[in-house]
């Protein structure tokens, strides 16, 4: 509360938080989270990204393909 956490996960924009599972008791119910892992077996520079919507409906790629659309990309 003293640095004004709410301000940032409740504004417009876009809040990226680190290690988030410390705090899950605080953030909004509708989140995007980023998980980004190491496989040392694919390599030492390999990593994979996964992509992970909770609290809302409808699947995130579906979300994103409509916002392509939008935008005309």
């Amino acid at each position: 509360e003293e640095i004004g956490f709410d301000e940032y996960i409740d504004g417009d924009g876009v809040c990226l938080i680190e290690w988030a599972g410390r705090i899950e008791e605080l953030l909004p119910e509708d989140v995007i989270v980023v998980f980004i892992e190491k496989d040392l077996d694919k390599g030492l520079d390999y990593r994979r990204i996964t992509v992970r919507r909770i609290g809302w409906g409808q699947p995130l790629l579906q979300d994103l393909r409509e916002l392509d659309n939008e935008k005309g990309y």
